[in-house]
Parts: C-alpha cells; structure tokens; sequence
C-alpha cells in the first residue's frame, strides 16, 4: 500500500517537482518515502496537490504532480498581534495558534517585554516562525500557513491589522465587554485580529494607546492565562462560537 505523507511545498506546478534540503530530509529520511509512495503537498495559500515519488538521487527527491487543487476555507480569517515573552515561549504560542487555523501573526515588542533583538535577531526569529508555522500547518492539516511579520514596535503592530472591517481586540480582566459579546455584535465571519501582551500584561499607556488606534479591551473569563497560552484559548474559543453560529437554526 503506498505510504502518505504531507509536506507544504511552494509554489505547485504541474508536472516534476524537486524536493531539497529539509523538504527531501523529511520524506526521505523522516518517512522513509520510496518510489511510487504518494505524497500530499500543499503551498500555504490553498492550492494543493496529490503527487507520486518517482525517483531519488543523494539530496533530491523527483515527484510528479499530475492536477493541482484549490481547496476553499469557510474559517474567519484571524490575526495574532504577540508580545514578546521570555525564552522561546513565542514558539509555542504561534505552533499552538496556527494549528487552529491563524491567518497571520504579527511579534511585537512591547514595554514589557524581556528580549530586545537587534536586526540579525529579528530575521533569524522571524524564519524560526515561518518553519514553525508551516510545520503546524502540516500537522493539522490544515490548508493555509500563516504569514509572520515582525518584531515590530507595538504600535506598528497594532496599525497593522487589516483589512479595514477588522474586528481588534485586546484583553483586559477590566474590559467593558466579553469576547463572545464583541463577536455576536459584528457580522458573521467578520476578520478578527487580538492582542496577546507578555509576562505581566501591557502597561496603561500601551492599553490607551490601542483604544486610541481603535482597539477594544475585551473579557476571556476570569482567570489570568500565561503569554503562551493566550493565544491558542482565544482561537479555540473562536472556533466553537463560530461553528456553534453556523450550526444555529
């Protein structure tokens, strides 16, 4: 029976592909991917494509693709504005994140924040997502990966959000309104975008800054969740209110 894996590979054309470096050292090696085996590939933007492995050299795997698919989400596009935290505690907000879905993440550096990357660092961090990102779109089979942009300064992150109809939260144990409240107020499926803060939260001023650049402080219940936790509760508890919505007489 042929062996199945999938592998985000971009772009997808009809005809031959090559795999290289990581892409051949995970169905090569990782998979044990022989000719004839069938692969799933898929390029972050919705196309997909159901190849077979016909040939291997010692860093190259050759597969055929012989139709390219476009596969149509119905999920509301989400975007992440993240603080940075201590260590690589970033990590696992964006996998955890983009598993359920996430459009796009946006790193920002806040007051609060503990590491200030210089330049060198900001790519290095940002091609470290990027491979997280497409790797947990892999996993969860999902058909789109997220874009990463950042660090940036906060309030560059927070102008960042689009398109214009976007609904932007941040959250505030003291916020007027509950999440749930903000997103029964807007249109069904309207684009969502959220801020997540670092170990102990942004400060009053970031907090007036955001409701000056059209944030809302929102509510998400009544306990304090960790930086890195934040992220993927807000997606899941988007996630079921928007399948709860849709499955609604």
């Amino acid at each position: 029976m042929a062996r199945r894996l999938r592998l985000h590979h971009a772009p997808l054309v009809e005809g031959e592909l090559v795999l290289r470096g990581e892409a051949f050292a995970y169905a090569a090696v990782v998979h044990r991917a022989r000719v004839g085996h069938e692969i799933e590939l898929f390029d972050g933007e919705g196309t997909t494509a159901l190849g077979t492995f016909m040939a291997f050299e010692a860093d190259a795997a050759h597969v055929r693709v012989a139709r390219l698919d476009q596969t149509l989400t119905s999920l509301r596009p989400v975007e992440l504005v993240q603080a940075l935290g201590k260590g690589d505690k970033i990590d696992e907000s964006l996998r955890d994140a983009c598993e359920l879905g996430l459009t796009h993440a946006t790193v920002v550096e806040a007051a609060r924040s503990v590491r200030k990357l210089e330049e060198a660092g900001r790519a290095k961090l940002r091609g470290r997502l990027e491979r997280i990102a497409a790797e947990a779109a892999r996993q969860a089979r999902t058909p789109r990966v997220a874009t990463i942009d950042g660090p940036l300064s906060l309030d560059e992150g927070l102008l960042r959000a689009r398109p214009p109809e976007t609904l932007r939260v941040f959250f505030d144990p003291t916020g007027a309104a509950p999440l749930f409240e903000l997103l029964r107020g807007a249109p069904t499926g309207t684009p969502l975008a959220f801020a997540v803060g670092p170990e102990g939260g942004f400060t009053g001023e970031e907090r007036a800054r955001a409701v000056a650049l059209g944030w809302l402080p929102a509510r998400f219940g009544t306990t304090v969740l960790r930086t890195e936790t934040m992220a993927a509760a807000v997606l899941g508890a988007v996630r079921a209110f928007d399948d709860a919505d849709e499955r609604a007489p």
